[in-house]
């Protein structure tokens, strides 16, 4: 047994590797930037906590770990927490206490979810659980445990408690819980259906950047009410670059705002009668309303992207559909026709010979009699793609003419050529071994008819066609299982070769 359990922590132990470590340490100092900044805002603003970030990092890394790493990087931030606070001046019980209230909230958040990837951050059912459980009941609970502690500690009420420390947690896990998970997930799923263009991500950054400007404008003065001015650029980075552009635009708007709010600044300190609590309470309010009004606005576009590109997508499997017969999976008659008309406007326009190749399955009405239908339809299967694997330019077409008929245009062939294809693929269908017990042969062969030509501008390849059918009916004629030439004379009439 203690070997078994030594065994086992060995094991355990083994599995960290370089990214685990790498994100352990990205975590830790992420939690001491977020964690330090939240202080230096709260002591700007006169003791009152305007926005706190580092629960929303904690709960975003765990959520992106896996289950066995989940543990050390709650641990970790938690006890880095704590540290900090004392660091800052905060005595050891009442630091623990609080972070026994942070404890709470990044459990209650992390628990009830699943480990997060790039597709769960842009589901809608996803996001709200994360918003119900990270935005909402993690902060209130932990603003029920830390109110009490106000009270006692800073002479607070306990609703004012409540409400400071629930919204500041709340606008805080707005701000950093998705904007990480996006952060986190960038390199673990290939991008989808919803990959932004290269345009479309020059025009965000261009939205991004006057964003930026405008918010230092709005939040930099304390003059004039203007906060609506930065609805405009948020919405049009919203629509280049969907919840992305939600995500990234609403933490930038926040964070600039807290900033310029806790040092007195900005449309939220124009009321001079006003109390410290009082621009922290509207700045709180005002940010979780631009969380609330923009996360759906994105998730909308989003959705609306990735149906637009599912019916883009499936639109384009039915064209493919319809250019492909059914049973063999080559082109059907309607993509012979299309290709067909294109080679031969082609050849004609450059002067060049264009070749094609009609073949048919010998004595096949014999064998569906002999072997039943489904047996004849595995063994066009079997021929289609024995004609597939041994035409081996890129630009040649192999189709299903009818029934047990295949046709090969070959662009640019001369007759040699094409006859050296046609011998390759009689080979290849003997070498099927596919059993014929009514053929002469004992197994399943191919006549061929060859036709090469070169276009003229007045003519039309329904001739080509012709020829070739001529010097088939010419390959059965002459006891199947075999190839004809038809070589075109200076009156145009095909003789056979």
């Amino acid at each position: 047994m203690k070997l078994d359990f030594w065994a086992e922590r060995a094991h355990y132990s083994s599995r960290w590797n370089y990214r685990d470590l790498q994100a352990l340490l990205f975590m830790f100092a992420l939690v001491a930037v977020c964690a330090c900044a939240s202080a230096k805002l709260s002591s700007d603003a006169g003791n009152v906590t305007s926005i706190w970030v580092s629960n929303g990092v904690i709960s975003a890394f765990i959520l992106t770990a896996p289950k066995h790493r989940r543990l050390p990087h709650f641990a970790i931030g938690i006890l880095e927490n704590i540290v900090i606070g004392i660091a800052l001046g905060n005595t050891l019980p009442s630091e623990c206490w609080f972070d026994l209230c942070n404890s709470v909230e990044v459990l209650i958040t992390v628990l009830p979810l699943r480990q997060f990837s790039r597709a769960d951050i842009l589901n809608k059912r996803a996001v709200c659980r994360l918003v119900y459980f990270g935005l909402f009941l993690g902060p209130l609970a932990a603003g029920l445990l830390a109110a009490p502690a106000l009270r006692i500690l800073q002479g607070e009420p306990f609703l004012q408690g409540l409400r400071v420390w629930s919204l500041g947690d709340a606008l805080g896990s707005a701000a950093s819980l998705p904007l990480v998970l996006l952060i986190m997930t960038r390199g673990t799923t290939r991008e989808r259906r919803t990959a932004q263009s290269a345009a479309e991500k020059a025009a965000g950054a261009t939205w991004l950047a006057l964003l930026v400007a405008v918010a230092f404008a709005v939040f930099g003065q304390t003059s004039y009410p203007i906060s609506f001015l930065l609805f405009p650029p948020l919405v049009a980075l919203i629509f280049r670059l969907r919840m992305t552009g939600a995500v990234i635009g609403t933490s930038i708007i926040v964070a600039i705002a807290a900033a310029f709010t806790a040092e007195g600044h900005g449309p939220f300190a124009l009321n001079a009668a006003t109390s410290i609590t009082g621009h922290v309470l509207l700045f709180q309010v005002f940010g979780l309303i631009v969380f609330a009004s923009c996360f759906p606005l994105g998730l909308v576009i989003e959705e609306r992207r990735c149906l637009e590109d599912e019916l883009r997508l499936a639109n384009g499997k039915l064209s493919e559909l319809a250019l492909r017969d059914g049973l063999t999976g080559v082109l059907n008659r309607r993509s012979l026709d299309e290709i067909l008309e294109a080679a031969w406007s082609s050849a004609a326009a450059h002067g060049r010979e264009l070749s094609l190749v009609y073949l048919d399955i010998d004595f096949f009405k014999r064998f569906n009699d002999a072997y039943g239908h489904q047996s004849g339809d595995d063994c066009l299967r079997r021929v289609a793609r024995s004609l597939v694997e041994n035409v081996r330019r890129s630009e040649d077409c192999v189709a299903r003419y009818g029934g047990e008929e295949f046709v090969i245009v070959l662009a640019e062939v001369s007759e040699s050529s094409a006859r050296s294809t046609a011998e390759r693929i009689t080979e290849a269908i003997q070498e099927l071994k596919i059993p014929h017990i009514d053929s002469p042969f004992g197994v399943i062969t191919a006549s061929f008819g060859i036709a090469t030509v070169r276009p003229s501008s007045g003519g039309s390849p329904s001739w080509l066609v012709h020829l070739a059918d001529d010097a088939l009916y010419a390959a059965k004629r002459g006891g199947r299982n075999r190839i004809e030439t038809c070589v075109t004379s200076a009156s145009r009439e095909c003789v056979l070769n």
